[in-house]
């Protein structure tokens, strides 16, 4: 992904299959929200 893909991402905001996280610190809730995607149809987690 180029810099301009994700600022083009980052710019669309959450959706229901695009979540931010502030850090590394949301880890855990990060990896929940992952396997939500794997279980569904799919998505992209940043932190």
């Amino acid at each position: 992904m180029t810099q301009a893909e994700l600022e083009a991402l980052i710019s669309t905001g959450e959706s229901e299959q695009l979540v931010f996280k502030r850090s590394t610190s949301q880890l855990r809730s990060g990896c929940d929200t992952l396997c939500a995607f794997l279980n569904g149809q799919g998505g992209t987690v940043l932190f």
